[in-house]
């Protein structure tokens, strides 16, 4: 285990438990010999490290839109186009397709 990572883990540690040790900030970082800034530093770093995961973890569990990246290929095609989904399906439809259509359609399409 590298440096950083044990020093990520002492704090994240020292951060849950000094709510419940009924010490404040200052006389706990006092009683385990953490300076201030650097409690006030690491607390702030892992909010927001923990609020980033949280709304990925919320995006993943509910993809209420689902982003298309086009590639060079599908930009060339003229007659047709494809939509491929992470599960293996490939929607394939004419570009003269109306747009309302293909919309009734992907709002049933589950990936």
């Amino acid at each position: 285990m590298t440096k950083r990572i044990k020093k990520f883990r002492q704090m994240r540690r020292a951060i849950q438990e000094q709510p419940g040790s009924g010490l404040s900030i200052v006389s706990y970082c006092l009683k385990h010999k953490i300076p201030l800034s650097t409690f006030g530093w690491w607390k702030k770093r892992i909010r927001n490290e923990e609020a980033e995961l949280s709304r990925v973890a919320r995006a993943k569990s509910n993809p209420g839109f689902v982003r298309i990246l086009p590639d060079a290929q599908t930009l060339a095609c003229r007659e047709h186009c494809e939509l491929s989904f992470p599960n293996g399906h490939v929607l394939s439809f004419p570009t003269s397709y109306p747009l309302e259509s293909l919309l009734t359609v992907l709002k049933g399409v589950t990936v």
